[in-house]
């Protein structure tokens, strides 16, 4: 997976080069003839998530954790999960406490921005925390396990 859309279409060309062909899995690479391109709906994926949190947890506080904002599907995600809990935020039933979007998709990013959450709430636990990616949920669930927390995993 092209950890950067842009410099990565220069690995793609020396491939061609050398008369192999390049498949981009997940995140597209910009400026190049990619021959092949997978992927999955990720606004689906970030509705689908959204839509299992609601089930269990309809109003409360609800603190979002995306993937880093230069990779579009972390906009997908988010836009999914946003879509999802529209009207519930619209009626006063979801109030978001933190958005925030994690460069890298970094596990110690997110710990770091969990920790930054913790301290500006007075250690207020959100009811639930939406996680783009299983690695920043292990990140966030650091800072709370530093405290003596134990965070209920669904």
């Amino acid at each position: 997976m092209a950890v950067n859309s842009n410099t990565a279409a220069e690995i793609v060309r020396d491939a061609h080069n050398a008369g192999v062909k390049v498949i981009a899995y997940d995140r597209i690479i910009n400026n190049c003839d990619l021959d092949f391109y997978i992927s999955h709906n990720n606004y689906n994926v970030g509705k689908y998530m959204a839509d299992y949190a609601l089930h269990l947890k309809p109003e409360g506080n609800y603190l979002m954790l995306g993937g880093d904002k230069s990779d579009r599907n972390a906009i997908f995600v988010k836009t999914g999960q946003l879509d999802a809990i529209k009207n519930n935020m619209q009626s006063g039933k979801i109030k978001i406490v933190y958005d925030v979007y994690i460069e890298e998709w970094s596990k110690e990013n997110a710990y770091f921005e969990m920790k930054k959450y913790l301290k500006l709430s007075s250690y207020n636990i959100p009811d639930v925390i939406l996680s783009s990616y299983d690695g920043l949920s292990y990140g966030s669930n650091r800072a709370f396990e530093e405290l003596g927390w134990i965070i209920q995993k669904l």
